[in-house]
């Protein structure tokens, strides 16, 4: 797969930058739908190792964060029009506040309240990344590489999300 066809030049190139000036795929665009892609995919991971590790140990709880994050994809791509609706950033913004006091003051009970807390968070910041993700959706002839920077973005924020604590805490 390439990412920018005819990268050996001549007349297909132009072709591509003239299609991507007439709703194609630009360099720029692929790098927004990577990182709107692995911000939810790190979420994800996240939030469900924190809550079961931090939090309570809940048999397969794993499963409703990952019903939250398709739920959300599902409704960004299934929308006919692709912008976020204008309350959720602000209740966004508003619960993460909780949250971070809540990560400040290391509380962990009651679960009844954090949990659900938590589960709000990702499942708004994967709505308002999801829904950017489908306004960048590029026409047909470019779907392919929209669905590579997909792919790389989910697999980029897993690896983030495996690699990064351990290498930001080691002592």
């Amino acid at each position: 797969l390439s990412w920018r066809p005819g990268a050996a030049g001549g007349a297909d190139d132009r072709e591509a930058t003239a299609g991507e000036e007439g709703g194609g795929f630009s360099r720029r665009e692929r790098v927004r739908v990577v990182a709107f892609t692995a911000i939810p995919a790190s979420l994800l991971l996240g939030v469900t190792n924190y809550v079961l590790t931090d939090i309570a140990s809940l048999p397969l709880f794993w499963v409703i964060p990952l019903a939250l994050y398709l739920g959300t994809f599902i409704y960004a791509f299934g929308r006919a029009t692709r912008e976020a609706p204008m309350w959720a950033g602000r209740v966004l913004a508003l619960c993460s506040l909780f949250i971070m006091v809540a990560l400040a003051a290391e509380a962990t009970t009651p679960a009844a309240l954090l949990i659900p807390l938590h589960l709000l968070v990702f499942t708004l910041g994967s709505l308002l990344c999801h829904l950017r993700v489908a306004s960048l959706a590029p026409g047909p002839k470019h779907l392919p590489q929209f669905y590579v920077a997909v792919s790389l973005g989910g697999a980029l924020g897993g690896i983030v999300t495996l690699l990064a604590p351990p290498l930001l805490t080691a002592r």
